[in-house]
């Protein structure tokens, strides 16, 4: 294999984004439990946990700007370092904030009535006076439920986090579709998201093991404890080789693409909306069919969490032959097969218990068939899903140059966080509306089959696409 200066800060990209997602998985799924910890409600902790999307889509072009003219680099050192702070914090907020055994609820308003009930018994030992019931009436109105201090500071951690994945995500992506083509530009894409999917998976194992059992929790450290300084080493590792690569920088030979110019650019935006699309879509799948597969399909919960599990294994599988298969299909071509697999895949797993009954007619077990026929979308749902948005990426790099692939990251990046919020909110209410989640596959794969129509060229055949990684 040959190393040029692309690939060389290509790979050290791919090993910051490594342990960035160890980092990220030893925080982001563990918010809520910290919030819960806190007393927080579940409306107010939804509300802080969306804070995490909608930071990246409000710095989004601000950070393209900047990556523009100064290169990823002090974007990633920034980020690292937001991250590791924000591991520190959560670390010690269970602790500095009072609720490490996760049940003391123990508010600021309980903390001014302690204080002041203690000022009382000290001044009345020298002047006289009941300050102590004055310190009682201050406790009865201001004690609540919620640790505002711990929900205060989980917020802050919440926005570092937020803003600090974000510019992971688009410096990572800068450096590799700069690449040029000809260096194996598809190729690199394919192994930046395989080893971001290796990261996701190794983390919540090595989590797992670190957990403090509640009952067991120390009063200091709390049961996420060595989960959060495990997150500050991983954050610690990406901000040293954040220090060390090499900073690539855009628009050497013409002045940086404003956004306004980036929104007009038909084949670049249209590129940008069916991902945001697709996010926005597929998030159906990821959220609710462990629930439909225990309560709508009435399998195990051992079965259930093993769909699940081989979703997820043959999107990182897929991904490491990312660069074979666009060589032996073409980038554009495989986006759209993938895109149609998708949606076939995911209406499937809505019309399972059909396809199972109309199945039984033929002499085969009903129960077995049913799993049998979900395990089977759900594999070729995680093979499809596990391209589509490498892809897109290709697909975003073949339609812009060094002087608008910031600003184009950038708003992909915005619509990819906004799609995904947003899809949480409205699936959540199909959902409910609906009662029953075989009708929100079906939305979801209509919605897709609309992507996968889009994303045919409706230019005469023999027009390309210029691809000006220069």
């Amino acid at each position: 294999m040959k190393f040029t200066e692309s690939t060389k800060t290509a790979w050290l990209v791919m090993m910051m984004d490594f342990f960035h997602y160890v980092a990220f998985m030893c925080t982001k799924p563990y918010l809520k439990g910290m919030l819960t910890d806190a007393h927080v409600s579940d409306e107010v902790a939804g509300i802080i946990l969306a804070i995490f999307s909608l930071i990246q889509v409000l710095n989004a072009i601000i950070l393209g700007k900047w990556i523009q003219k100064k290169g990823q680099k002090p974007q990633l050192i920034t980020g690292a370092a937001m991250y590791l702070i924000a591991g520190v914090l959560l670390a010690f907020a269970p602790s500095v904030c009072g609720f490490a055994d996760g049940v003391s609820g123990y508010s600021l308003g309980a903390a001014a009535a302690d204080q002041w009930q203690m000022f009382g018994s000290s001044v009345e030992n020298v002047v006289g006076g009941n300050f102590d019931a004055i310190g009682s009436a201050v406790l009865n109105v201001s004690t609540v439920d919620t640790n505002i201090l711990g929900a205060c500071m989980l917020t802050l951690c919440v926005l570092l986090l937020g803003t600090s994945h974000g510019i992971f995500l688009i410096c990572g992506h800068y450096v590799i579709t700069g690449i040029p083509k000809e260096e194996g530009r598809d190729k690199y894409v394919g192994y930046l998201t395989f080893i971001n999917s290796i990261g996701q998976f190794v983390a919540p194992v090595v989590a797992a093991m670190l957990l403090v059992d509640t009952l067991i929790a120390s009063s200091f450290s709390g049961r996420y404890f060595y989960v959060m300084i495990l997150s500050v080493v991983a954050s610690g590792i990406s901000l040293a080789l954040a220090c060390i690569i090499r900073n690539v920088r855009g628009g050497k030979t013409k002045e940086p693409a404003k956004v306004g110019a980036v929104l007009r650019d038909r084949p670049l935006m249209k590129i940008v909306f069916l991902n945001a699309a697709v996010y926005f879509a597929v998030d159906v799948v990821s959220t609710y069919t462990q629930e439909f597969g225990e309560k709508t399909l009435m399998l195990t919960a051992a079965k259930a969490t093993l769909i699940m599990a081989a979703m997820k294994f043959s999107a990182i599988f897929v991904r490491a032959f990312l660069g074979f298969l666009t060589k032996l299909v073409g980038s554009a071509r495989l986006l759209r097969i993938s895109l149609f697999v998708v949606a076939a895949s995911i209406v499937g797993m809505g019309f399972t218990a059909e396809i199972a009954k109309m199945l039984s007619g033929l002499g085969l077990p009903y129960e077995g068939t049913k799993f049998v026929v979900i395990m089977f979308m759900s594999l070729l749902f995680g093979l499809a899903n596990g391209l589509v948005n490498p892809l897109a990426l290709i697909e975003l790099s073949n339609a812009s140059n060094s002087s608008n692939r910031s600003p184009a990251l950038a708003l992909r990046n915005m619509g990819n966080s906004g799609g995904q919020t947003i899809g949480e909110v409205a699936f959540g209410f199909l959902a409910g509306a609906f009662g029953t989640l075989s009708p929100v596959f079906l939305v979801s794969g209509t919605i897709l089959f609309g992507c996968y129509l889009l994303s045919f060229d409706r230019k005469k055949k023999g027009v390309e696409v210029t691809n000006q990684n220069e």
